[in-house]
């Protein structure tokens, strides 16, 4: 008898990837059913064969909620919801939701078309303002603090994230990069510059 999966990936296999990998990295994001279709197995044995290949250091990702993008969409459109996805820095080692304002960007908004472009500027930044009453913050407006990101529409994306040993004792954490942000101001002092984070530059206080 074939051993039971967790639910996710026993159900949905096509929710679950290779998150990280050095010996697999050109499989990196592709779902393990793609995977086990291509290579005519079960994606129960891939998902072994690929641990067992890196002496268990491959990481995988699986989607066990919020996968249905039908309802998201909804989800996404409705006034009444506050976007947000993250966990305060909790289980850094394990994921990284800083990205989620530019999968926004890139993904519901260009690629989808769930929502307009402007809806998703505002969902990201006057909404939340207005509604945890965060003052002068939020819109550009004469006296508001001028915290600004110049992003290029066509190529704003989240990248894959990247796994840093810079914690004491050589401790672990993901960390999120984007494409197509360009410029940054916070309290108007830039801190990034034609793409390129300025050293030095912290600017912000807590709200």
């Amino acid at each position: 008898m074939r051993p039971t999966l967790a639910p996710a990936l026993d159900q949905a296999p096509e929710k679950a990837s290779i998150a990280e990998s050095v010996a697999f990295a050109a499989d990196r994001g592709r779902s393990l059913a793609d995977l086990a279709r291509e290579r005519n197995v079960h994606p129960f044995d891939l998902w072994l064969d690929t641990a067992i290949a890196e002496d268990l250091t491959t990481r995988f990702r699986i989607v066990s909620r919020n996968a249905d993008e039908v309802e998201l969409a909804q989800l996404l459109c409705d006034p009444r919801t506050v976007l947000g996805a993250h966990d305060a820095g909790a289980h850094v080692e394990m994921l990284c939701d800083s990205c989620f304002p530019t999968h926004l960007l890139g993904y519901w908004v260009r690629q989808k078309k769930a929502l307009s472009l402007e809806q998703a500027v505002w969902r990201l930044s006057g909404q939340p303002a207005d509604l945890w009453r965060i003052r002068e913050r939020g819109l550009i407006r004469s006296g508001y603090h001028a915290d600004l990101v110049a992003f290029d529409p066509d190529t704003v994306a989240a990248l894959p994230a990247d796994r840093v040993f810079d914690f004491p004792a050589n401790g672990d954490r993901l960390v999120s990069r984007s494409a197509g942000i360009h410029h940054i101001w916070v309290n108007g002092q830039a801190t990034r510059r034609d793409g390129e984070d300025i050293a030095g530059a912290a600017p912000g206080v807590v709200v």
